[in-house]
């Protein structure tokens, strides 16, 4: 017999068990049943969330939540399954109820947080964030994601402060370490960002953007054959990323080779138009002519 239709009709056995129960426990008038109930749903939830099972997942948590009203757990969990499926306004009244209900539940204001920025709103994302951080300042995620947004406001110095204070928290942050060598570069500091991509390399060996960072850096420090070594490792994890093209067109302009030069612009054009005006706004001094 196939396995998948065994484990099909034991989920199917298993819930018909919890329609037997809830319709006790309502018959009974036992609400510590129906609370548990409400605890196993979620569980549920939980666990197709994790395969990922989106919808599965949003059918339990509507059920933990009907059964529940004030579930605030369930009420953030199926904030995060709406913002997966890409149901961001319903994920922010999800985030609302959730902290309508518990106030202090930091989690759930880094998930509107997270929410909030991705519909455009940085000052709301801010603001949620600087509450996460003041219930729970011992979080590196929070004070990584702060800083993406300071960064993105040219807030250089709150930027660096909370990149610093993620690494200080978690000194195996990969991401961390490559966004503030992005900083670090952008301000001429670039001995200090190819440190920063080194250590972000180190910790993840398999991150594409770091060594792509790292070949642009090394390009601007005028280490071309370093550079290229970079450029053809980023051109190797990921071929179908733009920017590696682009920082090797560079490179090989400035070592006398501007067929191979035109050959990764146009490359890096094919993959994303943004190529050309980012080399444009980088310096035509850099780019095959």
């Amino acid at each position: 017999m196939d396995k998948s239709v065994d484990l099909t009709r034991m989920a199917r056995l298993k819930r018909s068990f919890k329609y037997i129960y809830l319709f006790i426990a309502l018959f009974c008038g036992d609400s510590m049943a129906l609370a548990d109930s409400a605890e196993d749903y979620f569980a549920d939830g939980i666990a197709q969330y994790k395969k990922p099972d989106l919808d599965a997942a949003l059918v339990d948590f509507n059920q933990a939540i009907d059964i529940k009203p004030d579930f605030a757990d369930a009420y953030d969990a199926r904030g995060w399954v709406k913002q997966s499926r890409g149901d961001l306004n319903g994920a922010l009244v999800d985030y609302d109820k959730c902290l309508q209900l518990n106030p202090s539940f930091f989690k759930a204001y880094v998930s509107r947080a997270i929410c909030k920025q991705a519909l455009g709103d940085s000052d709301g994302a801010l603001a949620d964030f600087n509450q996460a951080i003041q219930l729970n300042p011992g979080l590196a995620v929070s004070y990584y994601d702060r800083a993406k947004i300071k960064q993105s406001r040219n807030d250089v110095d709150g930027a660096f402060a909370d990149y610093a204070k993620a690494i200080e928290l978690k000194s195996d942050y990969p991401e961390a370490y490559n966004n503030r060598g992005l900083l670090k570069a952008a301000q001429h500091d670039l001995v200090g960002a190819i440190a920063d991509y080194d250590q972000a390399i180190a910790l993840n060996p398999k991150s594409f953007a770091a060594y792509a960072n790292r070949g642009y850096a090394k390009f601007q420090n005028n280490d071309l054959e370093g550079s290229l070594t970079d450029c053809n490792k980023a051109i190797e994890m990921s071929p179908t990323s733009f920017q590696p093209y682009m920082y090797r067109s560079y490179v090989e302009t400035k070592m006398g080779d501007p067929i191979s030069a035109k050959a990764d612009l146009f490359k890096a054009i094919e993959l994303d138009p943004r190529a050309k005006k980012l080399m444009e706004t980088q310096g035509a001094d850099s780019s095959p002519h």
